[in-house]
């Protein structure tokens, strides 16, 4: 496995700081802008390549410890040497630069950044369950117990052992929260409650995964209608928007 010693320079999309190599441009994991840093090689592109750090040879001031142990070798995060105001902060920035002349009036909402998941899908492999490692199909099972991102009644290490033998000959395990309960989304209805308002999606549908943005969200929407308005709501799934703010819609039309 090829290493190599990197400066980074500046945060690019995905949560990866960009790095300059022998002419070709380095995508890090797990390191900060300014950072001197050893890197192994995960993927080596023609023009791009893309590693993860191993040592901090320079560390910078906004580095934390993580509060995960598997972090960087489970595929889910990307940002927990850092602390969440500054990842809001990234993720600002890069959005403003990608709409430069709407960058003066984006906003954003947020909310606490742990056990925000309502839905997960874990990876079984011949019994092992858990993510799947960073750029492999090996499975990192500490996972199932760790995440910190999770609602923890979605943690395989949680689940009631009447649920652990239905799910477990399945190769991907889509759970999802419905009324307090943990359904196999792939198979099973999902209800959800909002504004006072039960929704259903359907099999394999498609929802909001932050449970703490979805009112917050609706509400900051709400904010750009007017009183009975008419509304044409695009990829609207199982009308989320619509039916959460029906006492604003004169008359909805959703695709």
């Amino acid at each position: 496995m090829k290493k190599l010693r990197v400066k980074l320079e500046k945060w690019v999309n995905g949560g990866y700081a960009l790095a300059h190599h022998e002419g070709h441009a380095v995508f890090v994991l797990g390191g900060i802008p300014g950072e001197s840093v050893d890197i192994k090689l995960d993927k080596e592109g023609s023009k791009e390549w893309f590693g993860t750090t191993t040592d901090v040879l320079e560390p910078s001031h906004e580095r934390i410890n993580s509060d995960c142990e598997v972090f960087l070798s489970c595929g889910g995060c990307s940002y927990r040497h850092i602390n969440y105001e500054n990842e809001l902060k990234i993720k600002k920035s890069l959005l403003s630069d990608m709409f430069p002349k709407e960058a003066s009036w984006i906003d954003t909402i947020s909310g606490s950044s742990l056990h925000y998941r309502n839905n997960v899908q874990w990876q079984n492999d011949k019994g092992k369950i858990g993510f799947y490692s960073k750029n492999s199909h090996s499975v990192e099972v500490k996972a199932n117990e760790l995440c910190q991102n999770l609602d923890p009644k979605l943690l395989w290490s949680n689940l009631d052992q009447n649920l652990k033998n239905k799910f477990k000959k399945l190769k991907n395990i889509s759970l999802r929260i419905s009324n307090d309960q943990v359904i196999n989304y792939d198979s099973d209805v999902t209800k959800i409650e909002v504004n006072g308002r039960l929704l259903q999606v359907p099999e394999k549908g498609f929802f909001q995964i932050n449970q703490f943005l979805i009112q917050p969200w609706l509400d900051k929407i709400g904010e750009y209608l007017n009183e009975k308005e008419d509304v044409l709501e695009l990829f609207c799934g199982c009308g989320t928007i619509g039916i959460g703010l029906s006492d604003k819609i004169h008359s909805l039309y959703g695709i």
